[in-house]
């Protein structure tokens, strides 16, 4: 997902995730959103999970809210063994880029 709020317009970012997940054999639909809500998601019944380039907050704080899951970048390439748990923790979990 890309917001389109003022600074979370990362649209390379979300490039180059999708990328990395479809080099891995995941079906990519990238979604712009002005904010990201649990009600702006369901709209979209056929997507899995999401992964969330607009804020990180959001997954992490929110989470809860969400019936899918939506992860973070640094979430999406662990689980497609592009990072480690053990990487995200020394570098620190924000800092870290794709």
């Amino acid at each position: 997902m890309i917001g389109l709020k003022s600074g979370q317009k990362r649209m390379d970012e979300a490039l180059q995730v999708r990328e990395k997940l479809e080099k891995k054999g995941k079906r990519v639909t990238l979604l712009t959103v002005r904010e990201v809500t649990p009600e702006a998601l369901m709209q979209f019944p056929t997507i899995d999970s999401f992964v969330n380039t607009a804020c990180s907050r959001i997954a992490l704080d929110d989470a809860n809210k969400f019936r899918r899951p939506v992860l973070t970048v640094n979430e999406a390439l662990v689980i497609i063994g592009e990072s480690t748990w053990e990487e995200l923790l020394q570098r620190g979990w924000f800092e870290g880029k794709t």
